[in-house]
């Protein structure tokens, strides 16, 4: 596939040009000082960039008609409505995280959360010093998951670190009247979120040729 990889040369984003390169892939890098050229007509964008280019990607991505895979966390709610009017045009694909194993810890937390609604709910989120957004945007969307499983006993407070080198830890803790449960989802390396981006880019891709 042809693809435009938007903050390629970010932490993630040139994980996600390595990896569409050794998958034998077509990659236009772009990034905030360098702007993809016209010569490639793109299958897909995937975006690791930052909020400031939202307007830029999308320009891009209605231009070109081309679906859009996004971690880009930190929007403000003018650069999301330009986002979710191009979801109206194009496949749009928006995650504030893209491992595999966050889905997973969600999924069990909601259980919990909607077992016990009255236990309180904290959730720890830890980043590399320097992180933009605080608190993160995968901490966010959990808290209003869990908040909507608890119903009416609906607060989970958020407490963000920013300390070092860390690739993401969410812990997400329960606490009861006498005992507590802790649910730790740690990111080892950028390597799970832009593989599971372009997982998810072939994918679309993929299924738009089958659709033609």
């Amino acid at each position: 596939m042809n693809v435009t990889v938007y903050g390629s040369s970010g932490r993630v984003g040139s994980e996600v040009v390595r990896i569409c390169r050794e998958r034998r892939h077509v990659v236009e890098c772009a990034d905030i000082a360098v702007k993809p050229s016209e010569d490639l007509c793109p299958d897909i964008v995937i975006d690791f960039s930052l909020p400031q280019a939202t307007y830029e990607v999308v320009a891009y991505c209605a231009k070109h008609h081309c679906p859009l895979v996004s971690g880009v966390t930190g929007q403000t709610a003018e650069q999301q409505a330009e986002i979710d009017n191009l979801s109206h045009r194009v496949k749009v694909v928006q995650r504030s995280n893209f491992s595999a194993g966050i889905a997973l810890v969600t999924e069990l937390c909601k259980m919990i959360a909607h077992a016990k609604p009255t236990w309180d709910c904290d959730i720890v989120e830890t980043h590399r010093r320097g992180k933009i957004d605080c608190p993160s945007g995968t901490a966010k969307k959990i808290a209003a998951e869990l908040a909507t499983a608890k119903g009416s006993f609906g607060k989970v407070t958020i407490h963000s670190l920013r300390s070092g080198t860390n690739f993401g830890t969410h812990e997400i803790v329960f606490g009861g009247n006498g005992e507590s449960v802790t649910i730790t989802h740690r990111a080892e390396n950028v390597q799970v979120f832009a593989s599971s981006a372009v997982d998810v880019a072939e994918q679309i891709v993929a299924e738009n040729r089958s659709d033609n």
